[in-house]
């Protein structure tokens, strides 16, 4: 759900319905102008940062990196665990992936995250500072949930700028720009169960992915590896998780995430920001349709 809203933004911006209309030299142009921008808001954030939440609280190392091969094989466990479940439920001999229909496609992500989300809850209560570490302590109150809404605001001329960025190397490459196989599933599924898909995206997908990867992959990278190292490389896996071809959005919203995650040390100012976006995102498919 990330690559849709900056894209469709970005298309209107250019007068077009149709983001294959914009063409790689209007890309660039709108990509350089648009990064510029951001770029430029970055000493405003750190300004609203100082003033609004004051020095930075201490981490706490909740977290250890033998838990790391744990969580990943309840991934993988969950997500097979899960496909199976709902073969032998549906009777397919067969299941293919890729035709499933929303609802299935969303609730097997649901409950195939949500299990891994109960082995990291049950890591945590083992581990000393661990509520802390994974952000449970600081449910955004106050000033946080301003500083998390703020920082998105600000950020949305960077991730619209790298929607535009995406487009024009599509363009000049003759194709047209992806656009996310979740987002074209939402969009079929809205028209039958809006309010269950709207809360699906907007509220239970985005609560569990920030469980997993700010909560806990980003705390255990930044353990071992550094604050930079551990912000760059959780947020790219995010995004390739989420398909290279949507890679650059996706990734300067999982920088944001982070970045907010660690200033605040509370989860629910990330996922109060991606919440935000998968709901502005599923408003825009709701009112417009998918720009294709």
């Amino acid at each position: 759900m990330g690559h849709t809203l900056p894209l469709a933004i970005v298309s209107r911006a250019f007068g077009s319905e149709d983001v294959a209309e914009i063409t790689a030299t209007q890309g660039f142009i709108a990509a350089a102008l648009l990064l510029a921008i951001g770029a430029s808001l970055i000493p405003l954030m750190r300004r609203a940062s100082a003033r609004m939440l004051g020095p930075t609280p201490a981490r706490t190392a909740g977290f250890r990196l033998m838990d790391l091969p744990i969580v990943v094989a309840a991934f993988i466990l969950g997500q097979s665990l899960s496909l199976e479940a709902y073969r032998f439920w549906s009777g397919a001999g067969e299941l293919d992936v890729a035709s499933l229909g929303v609802l299935p496609a969303l609730g097997l992500s649901a409950v195939s995250q949500g299990g891994t989300a109960i082995v990291v809850l049950a890591i945590v209560l083992r581990r000393e500072g661990g509520l802390a570490t994974l952000g449970l302590r600081h449910l955004t109150p106050g000033r946080r949930s301003m500083f998390a809404v703020g920082c998105y605001l600000l950020s949305l001329p960077t991730l619209m700028g790298l929607g535009a960025l995406t487009a024009a190397l599509f363009a000049a490459q003759g194709a047209a720009p992806p656009v996310q196989d979740t987002a074209l599933l939402v969009e079929q599924g809205l028209a039958e169960r809006p309010l269950l898909i709207a809360a699906l995206v907007a509220l239970v997908i985005p609560l569990l992915e920030e469980v997993l990867f700010r909560g806990f992959l980003l705390e255990v990278l930044v353990s071992r590896a550094g604050v930079a190292v551990g912000i760059i490389l959780s947020s790219a896996l995010f995004a390739l998780l989420h398909g290279m071809a949507v890679f650059l959005p996706i990734f300067g919203l999982a920088l944001v995430l982070a970045c907010v995650k660690l200033r605040t040390r509370s989860l629910g100012a990330a996922w109060m920001i991606h919440a935000l976006h998968n709901g502005a995102t599923t408003l825009l498919i709701t009112g417009g349709g998918l720009p294709t």
